[in-house]
């Protein structure tokens, strides 16, 4: 006798929630950004969260540019990024639940024509992602009937720098 997956194992899911982002210029050069987004998604023939569902997150960024003086053109700012707990699935011992975190960020942008006129459209910037260097673990797939969990941490500090040109 062959088990009939096909009314367990439907393929619908059911997803509530919502989403918020805003942009303001909130005083003379500076900007400030801050998106929320809350969700419940479920598989319905489980009754249970989707594997690797998170509740939501959230995130606010400010960034400053300096409007005139010997500082003009040059920008500073930072934030943070909230990951609420997700599910990972579940392992022969329960349910794997990500717990939640949050990461701060910083960045650095000057305007180079600033220097000289020659340098009209040219850039140089910075930014540190994770400036605080959180461990944390950013996934976790859970597999019961295979007996397998598998979690990674997410991504340490990273800095980076550019130079960009734009016409």
């Amino acid at each position: 006798m062959v088990p009939n997956h096909a009314a367990r194992y439907s393929g619908k899911v059911h997803s509530d929630g919502f989403e918020f982002e805003a942009h303001a210029d909130v005083y003379k050069g500076l900007m400030v950004t801050a998106a929320v987004s809350v969700q419940k998604v479920r598989d319905d023939s489980t009754e249970k969260p989707l594997i690797q569902s998170g509740k939501g997150n959230a995130s606010l960024f400010a960034f400053y540019t300096v409007p005139s003086g010997s500082l003009k053109g040059f920008g500073f700012g930072g934030g943070m990024r909230y990951t609420a707990k997700a599910y990972g699935g579940e392992a022969t011992y329960g349910s794997v639940w990500l717990p939640n975190y949050a990461l701060f960020d910083g960045s650095i942008k000057y305007d180079l024509s600033n220097l000289s006129p020659s340098l009209h459209g040219w850039t140089a910037s910075a930014s540190v992602r994770n400036l605080f260097d959180k461990h944390f673990v950013s996934n976790c797939l859970a597999y019961a009937s295979y007996g397998q969990a598998f979690c990674y941490y997410g991504e340490r500090r990273n800095a980076q720098g550019s130079i960009g040109f734009s016409w």
